[in-house]
């Protein structure tokens, strides 16, 4: 990457690739080789045998079907009653949007009306003006 920005001649794209090969490029070099290293040393294995011995032993517990079934009724009722409750609070998102609309529909009126007075102000000022 360096070489390719040193051809460009721009510092900016040196720089820039320097910095990208520190903090990107290096730890990952620096990872592989410690896994080299762990690999060539044996370590691989021992960490292997670590791992192994943590979860050795661990079993899920068991449940019969009807614990079971009345696990996956709760879940059910408990997604369904959140999924209620996510449609009462959109609908009223929903109404409130609706009701700032109207509010902002009725200033967009009385700004039109006062604009098409402002404009026979206009006219009748641009009449006067002729006149003198």
């Amino acid at each position: 990457m360096e070489q390719i920005a040193a051809e460009s001649g721009d510092a900016f794209k040196i720089n820039e690739s320097k910095r990208r090969v520190d903090q990107e490029i290096m730890p990952l070099l620096q990872e592989v080789d410690r896994t080299i290293q762990e690999r060539e040393n044996g370590g691989f294995q021992q960490h292997h045998q670590q791992r192994m011995e943590l979860f050795d032993g661990y079993r899920a517990p068991a449940l019969d079907q009807d614990d079971d079934m009345e696990m996956l009724i709760r879940n059910s009722e408990d997604l369904m009653r959140e999924s209620q409750a996510l449609c009462a609070e959109s609908e009223q998102t929903g109404a409130e949007t609706l009701n700032l609309m109207g509010r902002q529909r009725e200033q967009l009126q009385n700004a039109s009306s006062h604009l098409v007075g402002a404009q026979a102000y206009f006219m009748e000022a641009k009449d006067i003006l002729q006149t003198m």
